[in-house]
């Protein structure tokens, strides 16, 4: 019989932004302290799931992405973050290494027309904080800026 699959949530490590997670996950990775670890800036909107991902421990795994408007899930009012935001999580290098194996191919992790990717590395803190294409990411939900539009 297969071992069951077990969700695991990963640590917010920082945020870009104005991107305020009220609600941070604490579990990281499932993995103690051990190991060698990458920095993730998503900045997709409500965060992205990855199933089937190995155990250490035996069986398989789905780990989730926090999106930049979570902490508005189950919320009744709220306003949706803008451009220039994201959340980074740090995850085990051999498991991103999987992801993108398995998932690379989605747009998530590749250029198109100049917008960076939708999930991207960074080797550390310093970097995902300082990094230009982290600062400047969209992820699609803006609000318009009406003076830019040809209304009358």
């Amino acid at each position: 019989m297969a071992r069951p699959r077990k969700n695991t949530e990963l640590e917010i490590a920082g945020t870009v932004g104005t991107a305020e997670i009220q609600d941070p996950v604490t579990d990281l990775s499932g993995n103690s302290g051990s190991g060698d670890f990458i920095f993730i800036a998503c900045h997709l909107n409500g965060g992205v799931k990855f199933d089937g991902i190995p155990d250490p421990a035996g069986g398989t795994k789905s780990i989730t992405f926090p999106g930049v408007n979570d902490h508005l899930r189950g919320q009744r009012t709220g306003i949706l973050l803008g451009k220039g935001n994201s959340v980074a999580v740090k995850i085990l290098r051999s498991e991103w290494k999987w992801i993108k194996d398995h998932y690379g191919d989605s747009g998530l992790f590749k250029w198109n027309n100049g917008v960076p990717p939708q999930l991207m590395e960074c080797e550390s803190m310093d970097e995902f904080q300082n990094k230009e294409e982290v600062k400047g990411q969209s992820h699609g939900y803006e609000p318009a800026d009406p003076t830019g539009m040809e209304v009358k």
